[in-house]
């Protein structure tokens, strides 16, 4: 049983200030809606009759919607206003067209200006989808297919997008989801200045100059904590020139600060002639912050991490197509695609392909091996079937590979829904390089009985082969010795330069370790100009560093233009290097 734990919460609740209790309260649909289509927010009216004059015949009640900084949609609607009633009840409802324009967050207020001359308002807020005025998407058909099968990748975007595609395995971005690009990263580039002072700032000391009272006290001015017509344009950052009464008039009875164990406490007079001292201890929160016909035997060799990383134009018609075969790899791949065009940005949400089978074999193997010396192969088996199946494994023969005997290995075995087995093999490599190992396992057709059952053969899928690589190393110590020399041809010379290389070989060399490469370039500079861009770099360091760096880049810059090689990229590059 567990262990009940004790949890506290608290909500804090602010009087809205209406001097005659007139109200407006707004209705908006929680959640994240998505950014498209028409979204209604119905607007809940209450005034006072003796708010609304004389023989009124209607009432106007404005509305602005405001997203990013700028007023995005604003109307009125004209309320009946019934005479002799002591109150005007009812509500209306104002339709808002969400688009890309007003994601993430789109802020409505809505206000009535009364014959009195007070306001009422009240505002709310409404969450959208991250969205870009570029809508790109992304899908598989099909969405699940064998490993090794025909499958192709759509991509839709507006008319003459360019649009960067990258599928990768699902291992890759659980490795790190924080590098993964997305639209909430995006719209992280470009965040709402919401928390930034209240420009053009109205003096909010409602009581500055008329105070009898003097120093030492630090003086404020305390409002009751209400919520007034005023906050909420200021909170929607907008600016109101108005003589209507948007304000809570303020209290002017000073308050003093005093200080007790390091805590202040609010000591606030309830009159002008020192009535009553009422101590309350203000706590700040801190805030903290988802049947078909048999297939042919397959062989997987083909495991990358990264499938397709390529650019597509969709053109005009804002539509293209990747047709390709699906990588070996038993997993989810997991596709993405941004764009670039006429309309802007856009990024697609994440979709996913599944090459599965019910019925594969995974190998484990070391990344390396040494010549000579044993390792253990590792082969588990899975059946993803709903029945049991009977598979034999086996080991296929290598010139390279070395099967060490074993007497208790078993390489056939029962397999029921949703189980696995794992087989070992002892080896020993042989020759050296990258080695193919081979295993292949297989469905029998038996009668033989699988947990009282009889075992079937899957129509699709009844055996798989897999192929992976193994570097087999020599061992011992790496050596290396390198040897280099100009050859100079003059011009009309009509016999060849030759030059003979000698290759000592040390005598305890561990056999077949033994290797050479020859580089042959026609250019002075030869290695050098195919290491350009580490060669030319940024000087950061001191004044002697920095000259070090600085004179790459000269003799690079002098060497190319005399030799009619200097391309505008690398003299951009080098120039900036140098100016910075």
């Amino acid at each position: 049983a567990k262990t009940p734990t004790d949890s506290s919460a608290h909500l804090t609740l602010k009087r809205f200030y209406s001097r005659s209790n007139s109200f407006l309260k707004l209705h908006a649909q929680k959640g994240e809606l998505p950014c498209q289509g028409q979204q209604e927010v119905r607007v809940e009216y209450l005034i006072k009759g003796t708010e609304l004059g004389e023989g009124a015949k209607h009432m106007e009640l404005h509305y602005l919607a405001v997203s990013k900084g700028a007023i995005k949609d604003s109307g009125s609607f004209e309320i009946p206003v019934t005479n002799g009633s002591k109150a005007l009840r009812g509500e209306v409802s104002i339709k808002l067209h969400l688009s890309a324009d007003v994601s993430p967050t789109l802020r409505v207020l809505t206000y009535i200006l009364l014959p009195g001359g007070e306001m009422a308002a009240d505002s709310a807020t409404i969450k959208l989808q991250r969205c870009f005025r570029n809508k790109v998407s992304v899908d598989f058909s099909p969405d699940e297919v064998l490993p090794g099968a025909d499958v192709s990748l759509q991509v839709q975007a507006a008319a003459g997008s360019l649009c960067g595609l990258r599928v990768v395995d699902k291992s890759v971005v659980l490795m790190k989801p924080d590098k993964e690009l997305t639209a909430d990263k995006i719209r992280g580039l470009f965040p709402e200045s919401r928390d930034n002072d209240h420009r053009l700032q109205d003096a909010d000391d409602l009581c500055g100059g008329h105070s009898r009272f003097s120093r030492p006290y630090r003086r404020s001015w305390h409002n009751r904590g209400e919520v007034d017509v005023y906050s909420l344009f200021k909170d929607l950052r907008l600016k109101l020139i108005t003589s209507a009464e948007i304000r809570n008039p303020a209290d002017c009875a000073p308050l003093y600060y005093e200080i007790y164990d390091d805590r202040m406490y609010l000591l606030h007079s309830l009159s002008r002639n020192r009535g009553p001292i009422i101590r309350e201890r203000e706590f700040i929160p801190r805030v903290t912050q988802e049947p078909e016909p048999e297939a042919a035997e397959m062989i997987r060799t083909y495991f990358p991490e990264t499938w397709i990383w390529e650019l597509a134009p969709v053109g005009e018609s804002g539509r293209a197509e990747v047709h390709g075969s699906a990588p070996d790899t038993i997993t989810e791949w997991n596709a993405g695609a941004f764009c670039m065009g006429p309309s802007g940005f856009g990024i697609s949400p994440p979709t996913s392909l599944r090459a599965f089978q019910p019925f594969f074999v995974e190998l484990t193997l070391p990344y390396s091996v040494v010549r000579g010396e044993s390792f253990t192969l590792k082969a588990s088996v899975f059946n993803y079937l709903k029945q049991c199946i009977k598979v034999q494994i086996t080991l296929l023969p290598s010139q390279e590979l070395e099967l060490e005997p074993c007497a208790d290995c078993q390489y056939s075995s029962c397999l029921c829904a949703e189980e696995s087995k794992t087989f070992y093999w002892n080896l020993k490599a042989s020759n050296l390089g990258e080695v193919n190992v081979t295993v292949k396992t297989e469905a029998l057709d038996t009668q033989d009985l699988c947990n009282n059952e009889f075992p079937i053969v899957p129509k699709q899928g009844r055996s798989d082969t897999v192929v992976k690589p193994l570097l087999v190393q020599p061992g011992g110590v790496l050596e290396e010795k390198s040897h280099s020399s100009l050859l100079c041809c003059q011009a009309g010379e009509e016999h060849p330069k030759t030059e003979e290389i000698s290759l000592k070989v040390p005598e305890n060399i561990l056999k077949d370790s033994e290797r050479a490469y020859a580089t042959v370039l026609g250019d002075l500079m030869g290695t050098a100009m195919q290491n350009l861009d580490r060669l030319l770099a940024m000087p950061y360091g001191c004044g002697e560093q920095n000259m070090v760096l600085f004179a790459p880049n000269i003799f690079i810059l002098q060497y190319l233009t005399k030799t009619h090689q200097l391309s505008p990229e690398i003299q951009s590059k080098a120039k900036r290097f140098l100016e910075s």
